[in-house]
């Protein structure tokens, strides 16, 4: 397999990690937006991204595509404007962007699902969770160094990750072929799953990352209005990331990670979790709550990308669920944040995620 595969999704990882970690951080000091602005900026780029990997999901030669070369291009172009912009033509670039990476991260996939049964998921989730892990802890450090410069390294990044893709690999689907269809067959057959446990899993991993999202754009913020600085709150925010890849490493050549109360355990963690950052100003609260929820969300990643991968389920599903959680959740909490307060806004959210599993219980009763 071509190293590049990982390199790449480490850049575009990186860079779209430390764009949307040091733009709350812009929009709050250069261009003194509200608290639902915030959570609406979040939730515009997830959006667009979830309605892409749905569409995408139904097309017929969606496993077919090679989305990954071209598109981390477009990216680049979208993140080099956003300084030069006002607020509402940075909400149409990240709408844009949002589209262009609703298209890179289902396709580059759908090529390592021939590899299902190998580690090199495993060793393309640590490429990414690396990626998300330096971009988390650089963009407090490189927005410090000036605002507009998070931006143009991330910009420059994904315009070369293109054009890598023309120097470094000549066959942009190498070692497919090496795969025939009597192997792919057998593999397919190895492993089924309910459609139980498929859903509970789907519902667990949006639940992360809705809150995974809400943190991501809204605890910026809430930092600030703390009195944290910009460094100390990315790296509060790459916790989450690092424990997630030290996670991934572990997890590499492992099943699926699945029982009973596993949906059940999922919500009341989370909930914990938000409260204890809502009602403890405190570095060390911050920390194990991140701890937790970087556990969690390698947990549940995890899980639904072998589902979709070793049952040809598309991967865009995979992502469309992931977006959900990622738009949702800072929409939802920058609304309730603007009409009270961040904490009550934690809190309600935590709420919610603890109503999902008696509703879902309840609507597969009827």
């Amino acid at each position: 397999m071509n190293f590049y595969y990982y390199l790449v999704s480490f850049f575009v990882e990186f860079s779209g990690i430390l764009t949307s970690v040091a733009l709350p951080f812009y929009l709050t000091e250069i261009l003194k937006v509200s608290r639902m602005t915030i959570g609406f900026t979040g939730f515009i780029w997830s959006f667009s991204y979830t309605i892409t990997t749905v569409i995408s999901s139904k097309s017929p030669n969606y496993k077919k595509s090679i989305s990954y070369v071209y598109t981390p291009f477009f990216a680049g172009i979208t993140f080099l404007l956003i300084p030069f912009l006002p607020l509402y033509l940075i909400f149409s670039i990240l709408f844009l962007t949002g589209i262009f990476y609703g298209r890179f991260w289902p396709s580059i996939q759908n090529y390592f699902q021939p590899y299902s049964h190998t580690s090199s998921v495993g060793f393309f989730n640590l490429s990414w969770s690396i990626g998300a892990i330096s971009g988390t802890l650089l963009s407090g450090v490189f927005y410090s160094f000036h605002p507009k410069f998070p931006f143009f390294i991330a910009g420059i990044l994904c315009l070369f990750s293109t054009i890598g893709f023309f120097i470094f690999v000549k066959n942009f689907h190498p070692e497919r072929e090496k795969f025939s269809d009597r192997e792919e067959d057998k593999e397919e057959k190895s492993e089924r799953f309910s459609m139980k446990v498929v859903n509970e899993i789907r519902i667990s991993n949006f639940i992360t990352f809705f809150i995974i999202g809400t943190l991501s754009f809204l605890f910026p913020r809430y930092g600030l209005e703390l009195g944290l600085s910009p460094s100390f709150i990315s790296s509060m925010l790459t916790i989450v990331i690092t424990v997630r890849t030290l996670t991934f490493f572990l997890l590499v050549k492992r099943p699926v990670i699945f029982n009973s109360k596993f949906l059940l355990n999922i919500c009341m963690i989370n909930f914990i979790c938000l409260v204890l950052i809502a009602l403890f100003n405190k570095s060390f609260i911050f920390t194990l709550s991140f701890i937790i929820m970087g556990f969690l969300g390698a947990i549940t990643y995890h899980n639904s990308l072998l589902i979709h991968l070793k049952s040809r389920l598309p991967a865009e599903i995979h992502e469309a669920i992931i977006g959900a959680g990622l738009f949702s959740g800072p929409l939802i909490g920058g609304v309730i944040a603007q009409i009270s307060d961040f904490k009550i806004a934690f809190i309600s959210l935590g709420i919610m995620i603890i109503l999902i599993y008696p509703f879902h219980k309840l609507l597969k009763r009827t």
